[in-house]
C-alpha cells in the first residue's frame, strides 16, 4: 500500500492503476502457514521426569512385594496397556515435544507388554527360549505394527522391525534348528524391508532403508558360511 501510495503520488500511475494493483495484490497474496502448535518444552521435559520416577517406585515395589510370575506377567500387561492408552491422549498433531513424548510412551508401554509375553510363556508356562523370542516377537510385530501404522514414527519404526526380527528367529527355529532357515528367512525378511523402503512405504525411509540393508548384510555373511560347509 505503501509503494501504490509512492508512485501514484509521483504521478507513476493513475488512481484507478493504483486502485487495480492494490485489488490484484489482495487477491494473490500468499496465505500464511498455520502456526504449528509446539508443546512447551517443560512438560516434555517433566512427561520423562515422570516416568523414570514411576518406574523407579515400580521397581521398589516389585522388589520389597514377593510377586509371582504370574502377578509379574500380569503387573507388566496392565502397566504396559495403561503407558499404550496414554500414548493416544498425547495429541500427536501438534508436533514437537508431543509428538516425541507420544512415541516414548508408545515405545514403554509395548516393551511392558512384551515383556508380559515373555515372563508369560517362559516363565509360567516354562516353555523354550526359541518359544519366548516367537512370543515376544508377535507382540512386537503386531502391536509395534499397529502403533506404527505407516506413519513419521521413528520409535515405533524401530520397535517394530525389532519385533519382526525376532518373530523370524522364533519362528524359524521352532520349526526347524538348523541355523540356515533362520538365515533365509532374515534374508528375505531384509528383502522385503528394503525393498518397502526403496518405494517410500516405510516412513521415514532415511531409517528404515539402513535398516534393511543392515539386516541383509547381516543376515547373509551366516548364511554364506553355513552354504559352504
Amino acid at each position: 500500500a505503501e509503494l501504490v501510495e509512492r508512485w501514484r503520488g509521483a504521478a507513476l500511475i493513475s488512481p484507478d492503476q493504483a486502485a487495480a494493483i492494490t485489488e490484484y495484490e489482495r487477491a494473490h497474496a500468499p496465505v500464511p502457514p498455520t502456526p504449528v502448535s509446539h508443546g512447551p518444552v517443560v512438560a516434555e521435559i517433566l512427561g520423562y521426569v515422570g516416568a523414570v520416577l514411576a518406574a523407579i517406585g515400580i521397581g521398589i515395589v516389585v522388589a520389597r512385594v514377593d510377586l509371582s510370575l504370574q502377578a509379574g506377567a500380569i503387573l507388566a500387561l496392565v502397566l504396559g496397556a495403561l503407558l499404550v492408552a496414554a500414548g493416544f491422549a498425547v495429541p500427536e498433531h501438534a508436533g514437537g515435544p508431543w509428538w516425541r513424548f507420544r512415541q516414548v510412551l508408545h515405545l514403554l508401554g509395548l516393551a511392558g507388554l512384551t515383556i508380559a509375553a515373555g515372563i508369560q510363556v517362559g516363565g509360567v508356562a516354562e516353555a523354550s527360549g526359541q518359544a519366548v523370542a516367537f512370543a515376544c516377537g508377535a507382540v512386537g510385530t503386531i502391536v509395534g505394527g499397529l502403533l506404527y501404522f505407516r506413519r513419521d514414527r521413528p520409535l515405533q519404526l524401530l520397535s517394530w522391525f525389532a519385533g519382526l526380527i525376532a518373530l523370524a528367529v522364533g519362528g524359524t527355529l521352532l520349526v526347524a534348528s538348523v541355523g540356515v532357515v533362520t538365515a533365509v528367512a532374515l534374508l528375505g525378511l531384509g528383502g522385503v524391508w528394503t525393498a518397502a523402503a526403496w518405494r517410500d512405504l516405510l516412513p521415514r525411509r532415511a531409517i528404515a532403508l539402513p535398516l534393511g540393508a543392515l539386516l541383509l548384510g547381516a543376515a547373509a555373511a551366516p548364511s554364506a558360511e553355513t552354504w559352504g560347509s
